[in-house]
């Protein structure tokens, strides 16, 4: 009886591990299946955590290309210069006698606009001038400038200066679709 039972129990255990072996091997799979998703799941948190970053850049980004816009315009726009010349003269207590411009020169992606300032006034005034040029809110490069005694203290002067503009009718930026591994893609 104890054989019998011994071999009921052996026949027993045989039929439930031909019943688990299959689902062990399920079970196995679905480890596998687990891990490429698990995979799959890190690389869609990088690439949110790297979109995210991108979003976060963008705002600067935009913020430093109305900046540049705006030291760099894409039209010469030489009304508001002289108007911005003036205002930074008068400012400086100079005396703004009058802005000669000369032929514009395009080069790749901008041109200069060379002109020349008369002005007249004390050495300091010039001096606060000059300062006054290299912080206006439009790029202005001063290449040279000359000053004649016109009396105490009183001073004549000329001032040879460039502006820019930029052409984007040469510049290519790549689709918006098309960003850099790092995210930054191209600038203005």
């Amino acid at each position: 009886m104890i054989a019998v039972a011994a071999g009921a129990f052996l026949i027993l255990v045989l039929m439930v591990l031909a019943g688990l072996r299959p689902q062990f091997s399920k079970l196995s799979s679905i480890g596998t299946e687990q891990a490429a998703e698990l995979d799959k799941l890190e690389g869609a948190n990088m690439k949110l955590e790297r979109l995210d970053s991108i979003r976060a850049e963008a705002a600067e980004i935009e913020a430093a290309r109305v900046v540049l816009s705006r030291r760099l315009p894409g039209d010469t726009e030489l009304p508001s210069l002289i108007v911005e010349l003036q205002r930074v003269a008068n400012a400086a207590a100079l005396d703004f006698g009058a802005v000669q411009v000369s032929d514009v020169v395009s080069m790749s992606g901008y041109s200069e606009v060379p002109f020349t300032l008369t002005v007249s006034g004390t050495f300091y005034s010039f001096i606060d001038y000059l300062y006054r040029l290299e912080k206006m809110t439009r790029e202005v490069v001063v290449d040279s400038f000359t000053l004649n005694a016109a009396g105490y203290p009183e001073l004549k002067g000329e001032i040879k200066a460039r502006v820019f503009e930029v052409n984007n009718a040469g510049i290519q930026l790549p689709p918006p679709g098309e960003a850099t591994q790092t995210g930054a893609g191209a600038t203005p």
